[in-house]
């Protein structure tokens, strides 16, 4: 909760952005983070990132938001919702899986590989690629 994660006390100030689509995400700069006062600043996102070109309600660019996530904790707003940027990448992006599928058999991940899209994509023989992946 904010009240939690800011001050114990009750004693804090919210500025809020809403956010309709990926653009808006660029009227929320570093500056606001300049503009908060108190010593003890978090951001919380409740938006959805999307790799997809095709983006309904709540739903922004991906990078564009985790790039927004990433300058604001550089200038000190920690983010407490819905997780510190580096770590949201790896759980949004489902980068987490393959690393997990090898090294904790103990969590039961299914076997997963991680793509290297543009070796894919670049390739003349993908079947070979996707070979030498597995």
């Amino acid at each position: 909760s904010p009240h939690a994660a800011c001050a114990p006390t009750g004693s804090y100030e919210v500025f809020t952005a809403f956010i309709r689509n990926t653009d808006d995400l660029s009227f929320v700069e570093p500056l606001l983070a300049r503009t908060m006062r108190s010593s003890n600043r978090v951001g919380m996102y409740f938006l959805w990132p999307s790799q997809s070109h095709r983006l309904s309600s709540g739903m922004v660019s991906e990078h564009v938001l985790l790039d927004l996530m990433h300058r604001m904790e550089m200038e000190g707003v920690r983010t407490c919702w819905p997780h510190p940027q580096a770590l949201y990448r790896q759980l949004a992006g489902k980068l987490w899986a393959p690393g997990v599928s090898r090294g904790r058999p103990d969590l039961r991940v299914p076997p997963t590989v991680k793509v290297d899209w543009q070796r894919f994509r670049m390739a003349t023989d993908v079947v070979q690629v996707a070979t030498g992946i597995i």
